[in-house]
């Protein structure tokens, strides 16, 4: 039974690979949780949680290793589930919940999407069994349907623009270990599943559906990285840095697909692998980001960064890890960042070289440029986070009044920033068997990029002998000087305190002077005893497109409550009409 059992498990390369990221980032997140949860003892049962934890962990892996397309959509929907009860986990908070049935929807609007594209391949095909479906490829009709079809459900998943509103929600809302996980490995399934799907059942699909992917996933990085920009809440900011590195992923896979329509494998196989490097590195420093914010929350009780500063002072060791994980996300040499991020940039350069067609190579060279300016924005972002939290004076006595964190959220927090540092070093390594095993998914032999993987490693050495050559001609300048420590100038003020600094506010100003329009950022001034500026944002793809949505239908809900007369003799009336409506929807398109 077992071995019956075992024939509809997929046991391929993108298996593994994606089950081997869950298990690794599941394990040192698990020992994270470990000493997080004693803070909810209090007020929430645990044991809920460890079910519900687990429950959330067995179906991610079920889904990437499903062999047919009702097995993946049962664990989808457990997935779905359980991750929506692991976010509504503190369920006491009002906004919590609103934050919960937000998530709630969008992944059932995903879970919707994926049925009705696994609907439509079972029509051309006759069968739900994803080897099957690889042998009958051609008679699959109206690829470019299906395609539209999966990216709106994956896309929705994953965080995509305009689908992306759950993400900022969700992230604050939930406990930080379960954001470590929803972002470090959850938004890769529906990463697994697209390439699954795109790749392997469809086999090949049109060009101009790999240039939307690109243009979409290049819009949903620039988008959500200026919304990253101009957040002050630690967690927030984290959740749009989240998008935005799956926009990135997004873009290289929408190059890897017209490399592959165009027949130009090779370049399609650097491509893919440079996009799942990036789920791999991602996963790691994300995961990490996610957990130095739950240790700053657990510390401090604030996720506002506008109350924190100088907790360097008394949390070295979570700000040594979280300073790996900035430096990672920043691209940093020679961590996994730097690593994958190169590639990437390596693979849009390569496929320059390529491609023949003057209008693609315009579109690639300007998604490519934008994407380049993406990194930077990434690091504007990631050094404010690390610099206004943890460096200076406190602000508050928030950030005064701190305690330690337990052992077990130091441990998991090292295991992870272990992983940032392994997996830069090693990175040829890991890009050669990434490389090895997509080829023989797509070509059907084995071809490697170990090249450019060396080529990485060259660069980034390049750069890490150039930052220790600068700190070493600094350190020797300054020798021998005799340095004068004075008091900061107070503008005027006999005494200087922590919230004169410049505070996260402050610190993206010029983004928001240019930018702000993007992410609906305002100033409100109020004038009484005290000046008091209040800065908000508000994502304005959800102000343009969800609001009016979500307004039409309240109302629409204020109308049918009224047919609510309390008699049952009417409630059957409305059963027995909609029962005759069904069965005769039933016989006519039967």
């Amino acid at each position: 039974m077992f071995s019956e059992l075992l024939n509809y498990v997929m046991k391929d390369f993108l298996s593994v690979f994606f089950t081997f990221l869950i298990v690794l980032i599941v394990i040192p997140v698990s020992i994270y949780s470990l000493g997080y949860l004693k803070e909810y003892k209090k007020n929430y049962s645990i044991k809920y949680f460890w079910i519900v934890y687990l429950i959330f962990i067995f179906s991610m892996i079920a889904v990437v290793l499903a062999g047919d397309g009702i097995v993946f959509m049962v664990f989808w929907e457990v997935m779905s589930i359980s991750s929506f009860f692991l976010v509504i986990y503190e369920h006491k908070n009002k906004e919590t919940l609103k934050s919960g049935i937000n998530y709630f929807v969008m992944t059932h609007i995903s879970g919707l999407f994926l049925m009705l594209m696994f609907g439509f391949i079972y029509k051309f095909t006759g069968t739900i069994y994803f080897t099957e479906i690889v042998k009958m490829q051609n008679s699959i009709q109206d690829k470019e349907l299906i395609f539209t079809i999966a990216l709106i459900g994956f896309g929705a998943k994953a965080g995509l623009l305009p689908l992306h509103a759950w993400l900022p929600k969700a992230h604050p809302s939930a406990p930080s270990n379960v954001s470590a996980l929803m972002s470090g490995v959850m938004l890769k399934v529906a990463v697994y599943g697209f390439i699954r799907v795109v790749f392997i059942l469809l086999g090949e699909v049109s060009y101009k559906c790999g240039f939307v992917v690109l243009l979409l996933g290049t819009i949903t990085a620039i988008y959500t990285i200026i919304n990253s920009l101009l957040q002050c809440d630690n967690k927030k900011l984290l959740a749009y840095s989240s998008s935005e590195n799956i926009g990135i992923i997004f873009a290289v896979i929408g190059l890897a697909i017209i490399l592959n329509n165009l027949k130009l494998y090779e370049g399609s196989v650097l491509a893919l692998t440079a996009g799942l490097f990036h789920v791999l590195n991602h996963g790691v420093f994300k995961s990490l980001l996610f957990a130095g914010a739950g240790s700053t929350l657990y510390a401090t009780g604030t996720k506002n960064m506008n109350e924190l500063g100088g907790l360097y002072k008394k949390m070295k060791f979570t700000a040594v890890c979280i300073f790996i994980g900035t430096a990672a996300i920043s691209a940093v040499p020679p961590l996994n960042g730097f690593a994958s991020e190169s590639l990437i940039l390596i693979s849009f350069i390569k496929s320059a070289y390529l491609l023949n067609s003057k209008k693609l190579l315009l579109a690639i060279i300007l998604c490519g440029s934008i994407l380049a300016l993406v990194a930077g924005g990434a690091i504007f972002s990631s050094v404010k986070a690390f610099g206004i939290t943890y460096l200076g004076e406190p602000r508050s006595e928030k950030a005064v009044h701190i305690h330690e964190i337990p052992l077990s959220m130091k441990i998991g927090m090292g295991i992870l920033a272990l992983y940032s540092i392994v997996f830069g070093v090693f990175s040829p390594f890991i890009i050669s068997r990434i490389s090895r095993g997509l080829s023989n998914i797509l070509l059907k032999k084995q071809y490697t990029v170990d090249a450019f993987g060396y080529e990485v490693t060259i660069i980034a050495a390049l750069f890490t002998l150039i930052i220790v050559f600068i700190l070493l001609i600094s350190k020797i300048l300054d020798k021998g000087k005799n340095l004068e420590f004075n008091a900061t100038w107070a503008c005027g003020f006999n005494t200087f305190k922590g919230n004169m600094q410049y505070s996260g506010d402050g610190y993206s100003q010029p983004a928001a002077r240019y930018f702000g329009t993007f992410a609906g950022y305002k100033k409100e001034a109020s004038v009484r005893n005290v000046i008091l500026l209040k800065q908000k944002t508000q994502d304005s793809i959800e102000r343009i497109l969800y609001r009016p949505i979500i307004s039409f239908f309240n109302l629409l809900s204020d109308r049918i409550v009224k047919i609510h007369y309390g008699k049952i003799q009417i409630y059957i009336t409305y059963i027995l009409i909609a029962l005759l409506l069904s069965i005769t929807v039933v016989i006519k398109f039967a």
